[in-house]
């Protein structure tokens, strides 16, 4: 049986780490990682939360987006450039259609504002950016899942994690877990909405 951290939609960077990765992504796990052990060694990370593996396996189950990914995902071969895109545009659209699980909004829409309420008293700009949790595409080409940056209020937030969640199925993503023989349908995606902060 899971441990109900392990069900959980929102994790802050500080309470993740290396171990993390099947739960948050690759990526979130690292910087968790790096904020918990090398920030008193003056390592900086700019603030923020994982939108976990589980949050995404909710959002496709309670959206009833299973049966229709299924049926999308039929016969694709990767050796077939025009079917990938095709299939990789119908499978996003049906997120980008689907109705968003209150819950999950909520989550999201509290941490959000909490991590505001850390930096400012009012709405702030965050990058919502994918985070691969699927062990086999963690080698994969950088750029395969979108990323979102400058988004400002809670709106803006919930279609950045939205977007995200449909990116699992670009069609660059989609030739590569077929090359790789991952089923897209049973893979996961995990996000990271995280403060931006200026280059300088």
């Amino acid at each position: 049986m899971a441990s109900s951290r392990e069900r959980r939609f929102i994790l802050w960077f500080e309470e993740i780490g290396a171990d993390d990765a099947p739960l948050v992504g690759g990526k979130n796990a690292l910087q968790g990682e790096v904020m918990r052990h090398l920030g008193r060694h003056g390592a900086r990370v700019p603030p923020g939360f994982a939108v976990t593996a589980p949050a995404y396996r909710h959002f496709v189950r309670e959206a009833g987006l299973l049966p229709d990914l299924k049926r999308v995902m039929s016969g694709l071969d990767h050796r077939d450039p025009e079917g990938v895109a095709l299939r990789a545009k119908q499978a996003r659209d049906l997120f980008l259609r689907a109705k968003f699980p209150s819950n999950l909004e909520g989550e999201i829409t509290k941490a959000y504002w909490k991590l505001c309420s850390r930096r400012s008293s009012g709405a702030i700009p965050v990058a919502v950016r994918s985070s691969v949790v699927q062990e086999q595409l963690s080698e994969s080409p950088v750029g395969l899942h979108d990323s979102f940056l400058n988004l400002k209020g809670e709106y803006a937030v919930i279609d950045g994690c939205r977007s995200c969640f449909a990116s699992l199925f670009t069609a660059r993503a989609l030739t590569e877990m077929a090359a790789r023989r991952i089923d897209p349908v049973s893979s996961v995606l995990a996000l990271s909405v995280q403060q931006m902060v200026r280059s300088d």
